[in-house]
């Protein structure tokens, strides 16, 4: 089994090869990889600030055709 730590450049890099269409990275803290990166922290300096348990979300439909998240809390 391979182990790679969320934060390393080698799995940033994994993560970007996958991205193929355009994506949203919800819940992006400092792991930035999508075209459109959301946090509810400004800090991060996301794309959009924005609180994921607010609706409607700030995209338009169709925006992106990818969405992921690895961890929110």
């Amino acid at each position: 089994m391979i182990s790679i730590h969320s934060h390393s450049k080698t799995y940033e890099k994994f993560i970007k090869s996958l991205l193929i269409f355009p994506s949203l990275n919800l819940g992006c803290g400092n792991f930035k990889v999508g075209d459109t990166n959301v946090d509810i922290n400004k800090k991060y300096n996301p794309d959009i600030v924005w609180n994921l348990n607010k609706f409607p979300y700030p995209f338009r439909e169709r925006e992106s055709t990818e969405a992921f998240y690895f961890i929110i809390v």
